[in-house]
Order: structure tokens, then C-alpha cells, then sequence
């Protein structure tokens, strides 16, 4: 099956991935310079900026092909990635992290160009049925995702309290510091009762 690459273009509107569904990756291609090579006398190449769009659940829509300045513009994180050459950031969790997947399926969903676990929740259901056991994977994922956000809250709220039992400390410190400090002046006057009674 060949692609025009220059020309390629998403058709239908069932079948159009919205730009977050679509993995996006800018990378470097050796491209034979043949002016170079013509003059000297000797393969020569040079690195051109290529674009890899893939849609996760579907491996037989794919395109690479030169960047466009286009390109630049419509995924400007992911060319940012590609200047700062951090191209394998994934956005998400990292699929295989996902303790619910054995090995087998870590490599399945890889082949589908699924790397993420937010990718295989945002998945259409009609790339879904390539995989076996989808729905009730699928509902794994968002459990696992909830399970996830909720970690990340309490561990905010118990570094917060960290930091609030530290200040407390410190702010005991300073007060047991200062109660310790001889005060100035004249002491305060005691006055005896029985000896103003006689």
C-alpha cells in the first residue's frame, strides 16, 4: 500500500482524527544531496526535518513526510520537542507503566502507536475493536487515571502539610528562643499580701 506523502490528506470526517488523537513526531531524515554527490563523486547527505503523524489503534494510516512550515505552526509543542530534540516525550503516562498490561500487550499497543494511557482512553471505539477485551481494558484505564489523579491531590495536600508542620517548628523554635531571652529593664514588682496586711 503506498501513500502520497506530499499530498496526503485525512479523508471522511468518521475516519479525521482531532489533532490531540493524532501522535505527532518531528524528526531528523538523511536525504542523499545529489548535487553533492554528482560533484563529489561520493554518496552525500544531508538532515532534513521530517513530520511522523500516526493515529493510536489504527497502524495502517501513517505519514512521513517533510515538515512544512505549515506544520511548524499547527503542532507548535511538538516541533518545540523536535528543536529541543526531545522527540520520545510522551504526553500521559507512559503505556508501559500501566500495571494492568503484561509485555506482550505493552508491544501490541505499541505496534497500534498507542503510547500512552490517556491516548488508549481518548482511542475511537472503531479502533478499539483490534484489541481484545477493549471495553473492559478501556474502563481499567479510566479507573486507573481517576486512581492516579487522586494519588497526585494527596500527595499535594500531604507535601503542604509538610511544609505547615515545618513552619510550625520552626516558629516554636523561635518562640522557646525568645522565652529564653533575659527580659530588660527593671523586674516587676512583687507584692506580698501578708506582709501589706500586718
Amino acid at each position: 500500500m503506498s501513500i502520497d506523502v506530499e499530498n496526503a490528506n485525512w479523508v471522511g470526517t468518521d475516519n479525521r482524527p482531532s489533532k490531540n488523537g493524532v501522535i505527532v513526531v518531528f524528526y531528523d531524515k538523511e536525504v542523499q544531496d545529489m548535487k553533492r554527490t554528482l560533484a563529489e563523486g561520493r554518496a552525500c547527505f544531508n538532515l532534513k526535518p521530517y513530520i511522523r503523524k500516526e493515529v493510536p489503534g489504527d497502524n495502517l494510516v501513517a505519514i512521513d513526510r517533510p515538515a512544512r512550515d505549515q506544520d511548524k505552526f499547527e503542532f507548535p509543542r511538538e516541533w518545540e520537542r523536535y528543536q529541543s530534540k526531545q522527540t520520545d516525550v510522551v504526553d500521559g503516562t507512559p503505556i508501559d507503566q500501566w500495571p494492568v498490561l503484561n509485555r506482550a500487550q505493552v508491544a501490541e499497543f505499541k505496534a497500534l502507536h498507542i503510547n500512552s494511557v490517556e491516548q488508549f482512553v481518548a482511542m475511537p471505539m472503531a479502533h478499539g475493536a483490534k484489541i481484545m477485551g477493549f471495553n473492559q481494558l478501556r474502563d481499567k484505564a479510566m479507573e486507573f487515571l481517576t486512581w492516579q489523579k487522586e494519588a497526585a491531590q494527596v500527595a499535594e495536600i500531604k507535601a503542604k502539610d509538610a511544609e505547615k508542620d515545618s513552619i510550625i517548628a520552626q516558629l516554636q523554635a523561635r518562640l522557646e528562643a525568645l522565652e529564653k531571652v533575659p527580659r530588660r529593664g527593671r523586674p516587676r514588682k512583687v507584692i506580698d499580701n501578708a506582709a501589706n496586711a500586718a
